[in-house]
């Protein structure tokens, strides 16, 4: 780990810490933390289902996929160019 974000972080977490309302925040970190593990859970389901997602900022975002003719148009278009 690199020394300036160790740094970094212990300094967040003593200027937290000093906060008289730190316990509230970490409870509220805690809270956000626990919901995107669900968040992450459930994507982990949905991919084994066959579902095409990306698990982003800790929203699921859905891979849609071209329709067929597109791929088709596109492939003979960069086989002719390569011909």
């Amino acid at each position: 780990m690199n020394q300036d974000y160790k740094q970094l972080r212990e300094n967040a977490i003593a200027r937290l810490l000093d906060q008289p309302d730190a316990y509230l925040i970490i409870e509220k970190i805690n809270d956000l933390l626990r919901d995107e593990q669900i968040l992450l859970s459930n994507f982990y389901i949905n991919n084994l289902n066959g579902e095409k997602s990306e698990f982003i900022n800790g929203s699921i975002i859905p891979i849609r996929r071209p329709p067929r003719k597109k791929q088709s148009a596109c492939f003979l278009r960069g086989y002719l160019m390569n011909s």
